[in-house]
């Protein structure tokens, strides 16, 4: 994040407030807060708080970082980052556009179909590639186990995987949805729904994780 030697606002606040001590979990809220920075609001404590759940820190203690928040996040977004704005999504809009994405070989690969169709025949076809939807439980295989997952099948680009259909009697959950985008319909199935999804991981992870992938995987994390 830093902009040559200058560090971001994040990161310098984090400094000034020591809010950082053996670095384990630096990164995380580094990022977490590096988002908030975007969101163009002064935020409240609570909203700080929310921000940086699932965030875990034992060395440092969290009012340090939740001071670092207060100091950097104004709403007055004036990074590197906020400059490029305007390009930046240029450039992603460009990527997504519709096609689908093989990198790699028939032995090693990373696919990324964008049709129910196209999904289908590279299962048929490697039905000892896995499957990946957020990454959030397959990812820690590679980073904590050092599995090597030479085939993958990305399916977060087919759309009609995302599609959440809300009727009066069932409420269908495509198997690529996140948490975050069905955690609005869950909570209005009740309250204390909402709230347990609020709970799981952080703002991050919600992004990510799908409830597909959680049922699919059965991952006891």
């Amino acid at each position: 994040l830093a902009d040559g030697e200058k560090l971001h606002p994040v990161q310098q606040a984090m400094v000034e407030t020591h809010g950082s001590q053996c670095g384990f979990c630096t990164p995380g809220f580094i990022m977490a807060l590096f988002t908030l920075y975007h969101a163009g609001t002064r935020p409240g404590r609570q909203e700080i708080v929310d921000h940086i759940a699932g965030n875990l820190c034992r060395c440092t203690g969290y009012r340090p970082i939740v001071e670092a928040a207060g100091a950097a996040c104004t709403g007055k977004a004036i990074d590197r980052w906020a400059k490029g704005v305007s390009r930046a999504a240029e450039q992603l809009a460009a990527l997504a556009d519709g096609s689908d994405v093989f990198i790699g070989d028939e032995s090693r690969f990373l696919a990324v179909p964008s049709s129910p169709e196209s999904l289908a025949r590279l299962a048929q076809r490697h039905p000892d590639a896995t499957i990946v939807a957020g990454a959030t439980d397959v990812g820690l295989w590679i980073t904590k186990q050092l599995r090597e997952v030479p085939k993958v099948i990305h399916v977060s680009g087919v759309r009609a995987l995302h599609e959440i259909a809300d009727g009066p009697d069932l409420l269908s959950i495509g198997a690529a949805a996140t948490y975050a985008e069905a955690q609005p319909l869950l909570a209005a199935i009740d309250a204390d729904l909402g709230e347990v999804v609020r709970r799981i991981g952080s703002t991050q992870v919600r992004a990510s994780g799908t409830i597909g992938g959680n049922v699919a995987n059965g991952s006891p994390i």
